[in-house]
């Protein structure tokens, strides 16, 4: 784990909003991710910055079981073209702490997200905008924003 921050950028992609609740965002997000290679979505923005894959967590309601919202998607220029079905989120300069899983594999992620769940409170989650980032088909990275300076 170390601490970074992490400029503003734009994400074009997919959008759900989900919850926790009887184990729905699960469900959800793999349909997100099916969804995101059935249509091509990363063919789609052929003109985003590069390749890395986002999965963004946003809009935390008080409770988990009123959702939050997730994304997936490319990050992009503000002013490039929205390709159908597809929307675009402003993710602001925020501090993070940065995780580096083993590999992509959904385990890796998980065991990252359970240490996270752990940590919480020295954290000083933001419950803002925290993601995580698939740069190059081996590695993850989860971004979780802090409070912390």
């Amino acid at each position: 784990m170390k601490f970074t921050t992490r400029p503003a950028f734009e994400l074009t992609g997919l959008h759900i909003h989900t919850t926790w609740h009887n184990n729905q965002a699960k469900a959800d997000i793999a349909k997100l991710w099916k969804r995101f290679y059935q249509d091509d979505v990363a063919g789609q923005l052929d003109f985003s910055v590069d390749d890395t894959v986002y999965l963004l967590y946003t809009d935390y309601q008080h409770s988990s079981n009123q959702g939050f919202s997730v994304w997936l998607g490319l990050e992009t220029e503000a002013d490039a073209p929205l390709p159908v079905d597809m929307r675009r989120f402003k993710i602001p300069a925020l501090n993070y702490y940065q995780f580096e899983a083993a590999s992509e594999l959904p385990a890796d992620m998980l065991t990252l997200w359970q240490g996270v769940h752990e940590q919480e409170a020295q954290l000083q989650r933001l419950y803002r905008c925290d993601f995580e980032c698939y740069p190059d088909g081996e590695n993850a990275l989860l971004f979780i924003s802090t409070s912390q300076a």
